[in-house]
């Protein structure tokens, strides 16, 4: 509202604007429930504080139910931590939960469906789970307890370049695993305790940079380009500019996990447009990932210290393929693999016995390179032809990124040809895309690879006869990836 507050000295009136604030609530509590196909019946409870302690400080309680998951969550956040500079502070974010995931056969469908007519598992004729003798066994399961504390630091907001500093306790618990059929894979890692510090660092000036007039966009930040184009900082259709992101974490068994490696992950983007070629944005990427494990254990149970001892927990080794990386690949199935040859009783999703061939799983590896170059040429204002080069793999270690040792005879059949899957080389994609943008204000992207060297696996054959042999597996070479963004 306004009221009269006298004339100015040139005879205009004057007015006192009077605002009226009404405080939120500090406390609430959501509540809700629902059904879905993969979880059932689902109900959540959230309690929330934006004032905790009356320091302008939150926390929240999370719990959310179904019959196959259960989320128990704690935050606590104090956005002024500790001042640093005039008017900045860098926050504290505290978290715990308990999660209990019983859906963990759907997660490797995507992977090994094809060789495997989307069997995951041996199953009774009733549908419950079994092993390999086909004694009844529980329903496998994931627990996992977690605790983290981080906080940050803003360096520049020119650049936006950020520091962050982290702690992290992990406890997972794999449960009643006999009854899948990629057990063997999975073993190793049944209990995993990871206890670990990390820090990351965040360097993007990354800009669109289009003809329109400045101002176009009230509230935001423009420069102007040397074209005379109005540049404004964009993450996901960047014409210039870079982004640069840096990780580095360390996992030790003093610390109070029980497996120690080092980690390292950084990420660099660099875009640069040719007024000269119609505008063309020439793009690129590139990824590096390196992780060396510290004194290996037996953990697959064959008595010594072998290629699969000394790669990191499955959680933790990278992974690539797919739309935003190797296009030439499936999701996740570039990198290393491991033979899976079934044994016991397998049926389909009709409940029909069936016998299963042995096949191979992308288990990923503790090194992982990938470079991406493309050239996104406008065709008319609202479609782009992408041509593009991928390059790199996933690799067992970081030696094998130039040089893969040789393997050594152990004179088991399987474990032989599976040490010769994990060693894989630098793959060759090239390929053409489109953008087409979309009235949501994004782009569809749909891409074609075609990897020039496939890898081919070996899977052994004949297995329970005198004379085995080993049959060569090649990766598909075609393939057609879809999205809704640029790929980096």
């Amino acid at each position: 509202s306004q009221q009269p507050a006298g004339d100015a000295p040139g005879g205009a009136k004057k007015y006192d604007v009077i605002i009226d604030v009404e405080e939120k609530k500090p406390r609430v509590v959501e509540y809700g429930g629902g059904y879905s196909t993969d979880f059932g019946a689902l109900g959540l409870l959230e309690l929330t504080n934006v004032n905790f302690m009356n320091k302008l400080r939150s926390a929240a309680i999370r719990l959310r139910a179904s019959q196959r998951q259960q989320l128990l969550r704690f935050e606590f956040l104090d956005p002024r931590f500790i001042r640093y500079g005039k008017r900045q502070f860098a926050p504290l974010a505290i978290s715990a939960q308990y999660l209990r995931d019983s859906t963990i056969t759907r997660f490797f469908r995507s992977t090994i469906d094809r060789g495997t007519f989307g069997v995951v598992q041996r199953l009774d004729a009733k549908g419950n789970p079994i092993d390999v003798l086909g004694n009844r066994v529980g329903q496998p399961t994931i627990d996992r307890v977690g605790f983290n504390l981080e906080t940050q630091r803003v360096l520049s907001q020119k650049s936006h370049s950020i520091v962050f500093f982290r702690y992290s306790y992990e406890d997972v618990r794999l449960r009643n695993i006999d009854s899948l059929l990629i057990r063997d894979i999975l073993q190793p890692d049944e209990i995993v305790r990871l206890s670990r510090f990390g820090t990351s660092f965040v360097y993007d000036t990354r800009q669109r940079c289009e003809r329109r007039l400045p101002g176009s966009f009230t509230g935001e930040e423009e420069t102007l380009s040397r074209s005379g184009e109005v540049c404004r900082y964009n993450q996901l259709d960047a014409t210039r500019g870079q982004y640069l992101s840096a990780d580095y974490s360390f996992a030790a068994r003093t610390l109070g996990g029980n497996t120690s490696f080092s980690k390292f992950l950084s990420t660099y983007h660099t875009y640069y447009k040719f007024d000269q070629l119609q505008h063309t944005v020439f793009a690129g990427n590139l990824t590096v990932g390196l992780a060396q494990s510290f004194t290996p254990r037996d953990r697959n149970g064959n008595g010594r210290i072998d290629d699969f001892d000394r790669l990191l927990p499955i959680s933790e080794r990278f992974f690539s393929g797919g739309s935003t990386t190797l296009r030439g690949f499936g999701f996740e199935e570039a990198g290393p693999r491991q033979v899976i040859v079934p044994q016991g009783l397998f049926r389909d999703r009709q409940g029909k016995l069936i016998g299963l061939n042995p096949f191979t799983v992308p288990i990923g590896g503790n090194a992982m390179v990938v470079m991406n170059l493309e050239a996104r040429v406008p065709v008319t204002p609202d479609l782009q032809a992408v041509p593009f080069y991928d390059g790199g793999n996933v690799f067992r270690s970081i030696s094998d990124i130039l040089h893969p040792k040789p393997i050594t005879p152990t004179g088991n059949f399987v474990e032989d040809l599976n040490a010769q899957n994990l060693r894989v080389r630098w793959s060759h994609t090239v390929g053409l895309g489109f953008r087409v943008k979309t009235p949501l204000g994004g782009a569809l992207a749909v891409d074609y690879g075609y990897l020039l060297n496939p890898t081919k696996f070996l899977i052994p054959q004949n297995l329970n006869t005198g004379s085995p042999f080993a049959a060569n597996y090649r990766l598909h070479q075609g393939q057609i990836q879809f999205r809704f963004t640029q790929t980096f």
